[in-house]
């Protein structure tokens, strides 16, 4: 199910307009938060699972693979293989140093 404006402004117990106005006023949006968060969920599975790209496009509410990897690179600046190929390095560099 999509994340919507309303429903999310009812969870926190505002009017969806006030809940545009107090984003509005932190310099940010609705859909910007939403990106931001399911960016974040992404970069979680792609460091913890073995979870396909699919998979983690679906699990973090994206239309479409094609979708996902143009939103995590319109955030990241990397594609999702690029930053859990870098996070995979990092972590063995880290393992091998202990």
């Amino acid at each position: 199910m999509p994340a919507r404006r309303p429903a999310a402004a009812r969870a926190l117990g505002q009017a969806p307009r006030s809940l545009q106005r107090h984003l509005r006023d932190a310099g940010t949006s609705f859909q910007r938060e939403l990106d931001a968060a399911r960016v974040r969920v992404a970069q979680r599975l792609l460091e913890t699972s073995r979870a396909s790209l699919t998979e983690i496009a679906l699990d973090v509410g994206c239309a479409s693979p094609q979708h996902f990897s143009a939103l995590f690179r319109r955030v990241t600046g990397q594609t999702p293989s690029a930053w859990r190929t870098s996070r995979s390095g990092a972590t063995a560099q880290s393992q091998v140093k202990r």
